[in-house]
């Protein structure tokens, strides 16, 4: 996965000149990894790069917005497989158009509802697997059904 361009952030988060120049100083702290899966690893983000959070506060953060990015894309790229426009996938859905236009792209917190329930207008179902790190237990897959 290639690292992000200042000028991909800004078109994909419609960011402005400062904004987009910021997140990728700040994402020069991550490692590719980090980025790829939205999880930090080891130490916090470089002390300096974030003034009015702490790292911490900031990490949890960085972390919910990659989660959240990748879930939008996922949703994404199973329309693109089914086919259909954003439209139609709204009106599978029985939402408006502006609505899926923020489930997919818009920097709003997606909830688990709404993904199953996006998911679901897309003829997919939804899955969370708990992987154990260490390889010690069982892993537990959850289908989440939405009516």
């Amino acid at each position: 996965m290639a690292r992000a361009t200042v000028a991909e952030l800004k078109e994909q988060f419609h960011f402005n000149d400062e904004q987009a120049n910021e997140m990728f100083e700040l994402l020069s702290a991550f490692t590719d990894e980090e980025i790829a899966t939205g999880r930090a690893s080891g130490s916090n983000p470089p002390k300096g790069l974030i003034s009015d959070d702490t790292s911490e506060n900031f990490k949890e953060k960085f972390e919910k917005i990659l989660l959240e990015e990748n879930l939008k894309k996922a949703l994404a790229k199973a329309r693109a497989n089914r086919k259909i426009t954003l439209k139609e996938t709204a009106a599978k859905e029985g939402i408006s158009l502006p609505r899926a236009q923020q489930i997919e792209n818009a920097d709003t917190k997606l909830e688990v509802q709404t993904l199953v329930r996006h998911a679901a207008a897309l003829n997919y179902s939804v899955s969370i697997t708990l992987t154990p790190k260490d390889g010690v237990g069982e892993t537990i897959t959850a289908k989440l059904s939405y009516p």
